[in-house]
């Protein structure tokens, strides 16, 4: 699922900017064209290895995914 994630961020990223820039390699720019804010949010999908941690950060990741279907439309 993490890496659908990151794909979808990738295209958000993409089309927001014309497609005219790239995150890089593991997408270590993903940082310079996402607020500080939306940074934030994204750190905040990584789970601290406990069970319900995980379950936690699954549904985050599930909200951060409709949120950023308006950005497809």
């Amino acid at each position: 699922m993490m890496n659908m994630f990151m794909k979808m961020m990738n295209w958000k990223i993409g089309i927001d900017n014309d497609f005219k820039v790239t995150t890089g390699v593991f997408s270590k720019y993903l940082n310079k064209y996402l607020s500080e804010d939306e940074m934030r949010r994204f750190e905040s999908i990584f789970a601290q290895g406990d069970f319900e941690d995980m379950w936690d950060k699954l549904f985050l990741m599930y909200d951060y995914f409709e949120n950023c279907g308006g950005a497809f439309s």
